[in-house]
């Protein structure tokens, strides 16, 4: 059993850092991957589409690039046998994660032999309890980043396995592995370099292992592209990679992708202050900003050179370095561009390289002063970041409670304040308000919007949410302006498409109603509200057949909506179907009796 206790401390540690999460809600993208995911609501029904289109399809109607089926699956699994609530979501994440921890510890010890086990101990348990990887395991939609790292790193375990006794079985097994993780994450591709890497590196694997290894590895990928192209083909659009020095500001891009460099490296380090998102530089790159990005720039070469040089005197130090900069290359926007600027969660696995690298510096400079002196300084290391994690995990419980910390952390993002404008002028918001405090959130959340287009006058969402909060403050001819500049930038999406049918429904224009309310049910044919709205217009315009369509649409999305079954009654009553009619209206009744009145 003693044998077992590093493994025991590992699983314990992980619920002692991560058991306040589990009572977290839904917050950012957990939405659009989990709650209003069509796909993932239908649970296993939904699983034949989740592997045959894009991450997104169930969720929008819009072109998507990226294709994660393994990690809906999962949720569409969890959400089969629960009842909803995000406990299991939270809870499968944090299993994961210990689990991973396990595998981190077996592989560590693969890979130092020579080290007595407590060793792989100490830098599995700095990297489990490093605050950086909050965003990863407190977000559920963070699954993609848990599961292709912990595939991954099972994968270079028994990559171990098979260097050892060159089984046919331990190959496929490096195989299969490969593959969920491919299908958890795209990112994982890199791996297809660093895995014959580590093998050349700890193993000195001969040139023909080499070549058996790869080719074990790029059977998935191939099978991975080919899911992948085929879920994606249909689309009318497909979205094409970015090249960083080919886009307008190559300059720019460079220097930013330097800043941010840099500024992962600070978050390792001094992992503080936290945040969800951070400044945009929407108007290019501050004077500050270049020169930093300059200097990370300079430094990131400097650690490939070293990298490189110290890898070919099979030096730790060596493969570390490599490995954080291979793992965090495809995220770096230095080559090509992807939607995020930064993101904690993206230094989930190159994290592993810095705890390497700390374990390196207590090894090698700590340690010899007494192993005492080395256990305090680790000990000390990690009530630090136990610390600071288990306070940021609180502030993931929601949206309202994460906008809230960090847009005063980073009062310069101009998407932190958009968001939090979005939560206080929320219905979900509003409706728990009395009058004066619906008025108070109503005006904060303008504030706050306001001070996102001060960062960026031509963010088309904030513009579109200030039309919102304009709209809910009963301001309807400032909130037009508004929202037309966002239709402009082709960014108001379906809601401003629908609020803005809504403001010329009241202002009598029922054609311009009409036809705002049929760009958005064209956009996403899901919009339930939209559908009912739009049988209104259709009925008021004396568009019968139209309107009967409409609410019909409405009611195959809603079907408990007693509402709409009286305005389909009303609407069949006018062009005669009087029997039709007469049971659209007993079921109204049924489900709203307020309806009678």
């Amino acid at each position: 059993m003693k044998k077992y206790i590093p493994q025991f401390l590992i699983l314990i540690s992980v619920f002692v850092l991560y058991s306040n999460s589990l009572k977290n809600g839904f917050v950012l993208d957990d939405f659009s991957a989990i709650v209003e995911n069509r796909f993932v609501q239908a649970g296993t029904d939904g699983l034949g589409d989740i592997f045959t289109t894009h991450y997104r399809a169930g969720y929008w109607a819009s072109p998507g690039d990226l294709y994660r089926p393994l990690v809906l699956a999962s949720f569409a699994i969890e959400h089969q046998i629960s009842d909803g609530t995000p406990f299991i979501h939270h809870f499968i994440n944090v299993l994961i994660y210990g689990l991973l921890g396990l595998s981190l510890f077996a592989l560590l010890q693969k890979w130092f032999p020579k080290q007595n086990h407590w060793i792989p101990f100490m830098i599995t348990m700095l990297f489990l309890a490093h605050p950086i990887h909050t965003e990863v395991v407190a977000n559920i939609k963070s699954r993609d980043e848990l599961m292709s790292l912990f595939f991954l790193i099972s994968s270079l375990l028994v990559l171990q396995k098979y260097i050892a006794n060159k089984t046919v079985g331990n190959l496929i097994g490096l195989s299969g592995l490969y593959f969920l993780a491919l299908l958890s994450k795209e990112s994982s591709l890199i791996f297809l370099m660093v895995i014959p890497v580590s093998a050349y590196f700890f193993n000195a694997s001969n040139k023909k292992e080499l070549i058996k290894i790869s080719s074990a590895l790029i059977v998935p990928v191939i099978i991975f592209l080919v899911m992948r192209h085929n879920a994606l083909m249909d689309q009318s659009e497909i979205k094409s990679l970015g090249i960083s020095l080919l886009s307008e500001n190559p300059i720019n891009k460079l220097l930013l992708a330097g800043y941010h460099l840099m500024l992962y490296l600070y978050k390792l380090i001094i992992p503080i202050n936290l945040s969800s998102q951070y400044p945009e530089f929407s108007q290019g790159p501050s004077s500050f900003a270049t020169a930093i990005g300059m200097v990370g720039l300079l430094v990131h070469l400097a650690l490939l050179y070293f990298g490189i040089k110290w890898f070919k005197e099979k030096q730790i130090l060596g493969f570390a370095i490599l490995f954080y900069l291979f793992t965090h290359f495809l995220h770096s926007n230095i080559l090509l561009t992807i939607g995020t600027q930064f993101g904690e969660r993206l230094l989930f696995t190159p994290s592993i390289a810095f705890t390497l690298l700390t374990g390196f510096i207590f090894i090698k400079y700590i340690q010899p002063k007494g192993n005492k002196t080395m256990w305090i300084a680790a000990i000390i290391l990690g009530v630090f970041y136990t610390g600071i994690t288990i306070k940021r995990n609180t502030e993931w419980n929601s949206n309202a409670t994460l906008y809230a910390a960090d847009v005063q952390k980073q009062p310069n993002s101009c998407m932190l304040n958009y968001w939090q404008s979005l939560e206080l002028t929320s219905e979900k918001t509003l409706n728990k308000l009395t009058s004066n405090q619906r008025t108070q959130s109503l005006n904060e959340g303008l504030k706050y919007v306001l001070k996102s287009l001060e960062l960026n006058p031509n963010y088309g969402e904030a513009l579109s949410q200030t039309g919102l909060v304009y709209y809910k403050m009963g301001e309807n001819e400032k909130a037009l302006p508004y929202y037309e500049k966002s239709m402009n930038q082709g960014k108001g999406g379906v809601n401003t498409l629908n609020n803005v049918a809504a403001i010329y429904f009241g202002m009598g224009d029922l054609k311009k109603a009409k036809s705002y309310y049929e760009k958005t049910v064209a956009i996403n044919p899901y919009h339930k509200d939209c559908w009912g709205n739009l049988g209104i217009t259709y009925a008021q315009l004396g568009e019968f057949e139209s309107a009967e369509n409409a609410f019909r649409k409405a009611l195959n999305l809603n079907p408990n909506s007693g509402q709409i079954h009286f305005y389909l009654g009303m609407t069949l009553n006018q062009v005669g179907q009087i029997e039709e009619a007469t049971q659209e209206f007993k079921t109204a009744f049924e489900l709203d009796p307020s309806l009678r009145k």
